[in-house]
């Protein structure tokens, strides 16, 4: 039997692919695409290049900061925070 901490470690590493299946299941949401910057930082989705989301586990890991450069660039495109 896993350990809270094993399970949760395993649902953290799934929770990308989740929220992809869920939006990519029913609603047939498209086209999903990902962007990420030359510095490695990423957006989990951007959905019909109207919307994106970042998937995070934790509130206390969303650092608003971190996606400045989105923010900055995409300007028209709402970022959208998912989180459990």
């Amino acid at each position: 039997m896993y350990f809270k901490r094993e399970i949760e470690d395993l649902f953290v590493k799934y929770l990308d692919n989740i929220v992809f299946k869920l939006l990519n299941g029913k609603n047939n949401v498209k086209p999903i695409n990902f962007r990420r910057a030359q510095d490695k930082h990423e957006i989990d989705f951007i959905i019909d290049k109207q919307i994106a989301i970042e998937v995070k586990y934790r509130a206390k890991s969303i650092k608003q900061s971190k996606y400045k450069w989105f923010r900055d660039i995409y300007k028209d495109i709402p970022l959208l925070y998912v989180r459990l």
